[in-house]
């Protein structure tokens, strides 16, 4: 998982790197390389971060450490949410 993280920094740093070296050439593409290199790394960030906590119930989560997860954490599911309050496992 942190390679994998690791590896977008990395990547993202060498287009940008390239994206400022070829604006010499060429500004309109420069700015191009740069703006396609940063929307991909965010669009697989999401894609990435998608799904990656998954908890089979509030005292998983609570085995691994987790309190009370919000709606739009990582690991919030509304089963896991007894109240509907945007609130999982808020008896931890």
């Amino acid at each position: 998982m942190v390679i994998f993280e690791a590896s977008f920094g990395i990547l993202g740093f060498i287009a940008i790197v390239v994206g400022f070296v070829k604006m010499k050439e060429s500004p309109q593409k420069g700015w191009t390389i740069i703006g396609v290199t940063l929307f991909i790394i965010w669009i697989m960030s999401g894609f990435y971060n998608e799904g990656t906590v998954y908890f089979d119930n509030c005292s998983d989560a609570s085995s691994q450490g987790y309190g009370a997860i919000y709606s739009g954490d990582p690991g919030y599911r509304s089963e896991l949410d007894r109240d509907g309050d945007g609130v999982a496992c808020e008896w931890n």
